[in-house]
């Protein structure tokens, strides 16, 4: 399967002019794109030319032809950026200095990876764009310890990517390239001040309004809009605060309890609702496409929702979803840990003081690095050292990065999550969504992400906040079930746990067993391990994978033989080994798409 990913591809000279082309990749000095959506916007002023990628927002409206204006005539450019919200990359190329400029918005919401040629400059919203290009110039070498972050975090911090040469544009940031070299400035930077005087009961109310407010915006160039809506917290807060019912779109293997949760959302909101099929061998016939568009950097398993764009193009030419949601304002990724009562969990959470050590305490101890596997015991014992070494420098960097702004641990521990929202580990949620259409992400809001900063983890750990602006939403969607748990999504953790207790409690005495609540066959996503040992075809590409002579030269930290050996294991039964073994496939994907 060959899907129309989106590509935005760079090839610029100090001294040249950059132009617009379509279609083809690197054409010298020259910003191309291929089924990239929106068109980039040129902007000209006497011989300086501005490309606005994406819907910037100027004031409450889109507007990216303004945004350029603004950026062309600025004495300050930095000061004018700070003045545009939304999703955004702007190309400001200068003849007479010899400079080019490109400059991101305040949350990577369009990705772009760079390398300094020392003559030129190249860049490319993929990375396997980019690197496609640096191996055929012979200019790509692998790094193993970024590997090695990779497989440890599923994800990699600052600015890093797999190879010495190339760089990921930071959140807010104007990269400036001239015959000199290549320099960073930043134009904007977090606020981590608390309102500790307002309540969640007035937070929630708040964030409603400023959710409202985001969808306005995001919603006032009056295009055709969709929402990739499921049965959880996120995306069905999104739906409740559009300003009119978009076309839903629901993707799941099978018409489960989830996409039940999604239908009864989308009947509430009276929206037109649609059900996107998965095929048993999905993730199989799409890993290639999966592995151009996550290059290395993700798991390609989280690029679920490749292969329905026809479907979603039909019907919209924006899509919208909760991506961001449940790690701002459910408190996903903060310190806690669940209170058990008896031994039992609950839905009561508690927040964990971290004393000393903050990056080994984040490395060992973030709940979406890789579990259920012991890497360093598949390390060789000579590399284990090394690796150690450099994931506590990688979190040792971003500590230090955050200096300026982080007056607390606290602070410290938000901003490994924030300094670079684009590069969440799930990012391939999205990327997967903007096939035909262009895609807009509500929580990459100026005011949306302001607000985040500004709320106590007391109000996010346990999503009172969240829960509050739901009901001020929408009450009866607020009401609808989880696909999760089968339990109203605002209820209180006193209720869920008082729910969860009931609901046992009744399985016990009737022997109903589905009185269990939504198992994982009722999910939208598979369970990694049952899928891997079920899914022949996925499973043929995972021990592939794993014999592949080109993957093991590019991690000569691993114990390849006792890894063979655990993986036949991982293979046959759910044992917890999936995850590994995906994120290796995606790792030899990348390098098979990139040569």
């Amino acid at each position: 399967m060959m899907i129309p990913l989106p590509q935005l591809t760079l090839s610029w000279r100090p001294g040249s002019t950059l132009s617009l082309a379509e279609g083809a990749e690197f054409a010298d000095n020259a910003l191309a794109t291929k089924n990239f959506h929106p068109r980039p916007i040129v902007v000209k002023a006497g011989r300086r030319t501005a490309i606005v990628v994406g819907s910037a927002i100027l004031g409450e409206a889109i507007d990216p032809h303004e945004a350029g204006k603004l950026v062309l005539s600025a004495r300050n450019v930095a000061e004018a950026v700070r003045a545009l919200n939304g999703q955004f990359l702007i190309f400001l190329d200068d003849p007479d200095a010899g400079s080019l400029s490109v400059i991101s918005d305040r949350h990577t919401g369009i990705p772009f990876y760079w390398a300094n040629g020392g003559d030129y400059v190249a860049g490319a919203f993929l990375y396997s764009d980019l690197v496609r290009h640096l191996r055929r110039s012979g200019k790509f070498a692998s790094v193993p310890e970024y590997l090695f972050e990779f497989l440890w975090l599923q994800r990699l911090l600052m600015d890093k990517t797999h190879d010495s040469r190339s760089r990921f544009l930071p959140a807010a940031t104007i990269l400036t390239v001239d015959a000199k070299g290549a320099r960073q400035s930043r134009y904007w930077r977090p606020d981590f001040t608390k309102n500790l005087a307002r309540n969640s009961r007035a937070s929630g109310h708040e964030l409603a309004d400023r959710l409202r407010r985001s969808l306005t915006r995001r919603t006032s160039d009056g295009k055709r809009y969709g929402l990739f809506l499921s049965g959880g917290h996120d995306s069905r807060t999104v739906l409740a605060a559009m300003p009119s019912p978009p076309d839903c779109f629901t993707v799941g293997y099978s018409d489960n309890y989830e996409v039940g949760c999604a239908r009864a959302l989308a009947e509430i909101a009276k929206a037109p609702f649609h059900f996107l099929k998965l095929a048993p061998d999905h993730l199989h016939r799409v890993a290639d496409d999966a592995a151009r568009l996550c290059g290395g950097l993700y798991s390609i398993d989280h690029a679920l929702f490749l292969g329905h764009d026809r479907d979603v193009a039909r019907r919209a030419e924006v899509v919208f979803h909760g991506h961001g949601i449940d790690y701002m304002y459910q408190g996903m990724y903060l310190p806690a840990h669940h209170v058990t009562v008896a031994g039992r969990p609950t839905f009561f959470r508690k927040l964990t003081t971290h004393t000393g050590d903050l990056a080994s305490a984040f490395n060992n101890g973030i709940s979406f690095r890789l579990k259920y596997v012991d890497l360093m015991a598949l390390i060789r014992p000579e590399w284990r050292g090394r690796l150690a070494d450099h994931l506590q420098a990688s979190a040792q960097a971003v500590i230090a990065d955050s200096a300026d702004v982080a007056q607390s641990d606290a602070d410290r521990w938000e901003y490994f999550l924030i300094h670079a929202l684009g590069r969440h580990f799930s990012w391939p949620n999205i990327g997967s969504k903007m096939i035909g259409v262009e895609q807009r992400t509500p929580s990459f809001d100026n005011d949306l992400f302001d607000f985040y900063l500004s709320l106590p983890p007391r109000q996010r750990v346990t999503a009172a906040a969240l829960r509050r602006a739901q009901i001020a939403l929408n009450r009866k969607m607020a009401m609808v079930p989880t696909g999760n748990w089968g339990i109203p999504a605002a209820y209180s953790p006193l209720s869920k746990t008082a729910w969860l207790i009931a609901r046992k409690g009744l399985r016990h005495l009737t022997g109903i067993s589905t009185l269990r609540g939504p198992q994982a066959a009722d999910r939208t996503w598979p369970d990694r391990d049952v899928h891997l040992t079920s899914e022949s075809g996925w499973r043929g590409r995972v021990a592939e994978a794993i014999r592949d002579q080109e993957l093991e030269a590019a991690l000569p930290f691993l114990d390849w033989h006792a890894l063979r050996e655990q993986a036949q294991h991982w293979m046959t039964e759910p044992s917890g080994g999936a995850s590994l073994l995906v994120e290796l496939l995606s790792l030899q994907l990348f390098l098979k798409v990139t040569r």
